[in-house]
């Protein structure tokens, strides 16, 4: 498993995304995980 290391305002637009947009936060998500297929 890897460590993610968010930058402060980076930590508070992930936050965001999980309540305002579940695509992108869905998007990080796989990204983070190495499941995404394309890149973002």
């Amino acid at each position: 498993m890897r460590n993610i290391v968010f930058e402060p305002e980076a930590f508070v637009q992930y936050n965001d995304w999980a309540k305002e947009n579940k695509h992108t936060h869905r998007r990080v998500m796989e990204f983070a995980h190495g499941n995404c297929p394309r890149t973002i």
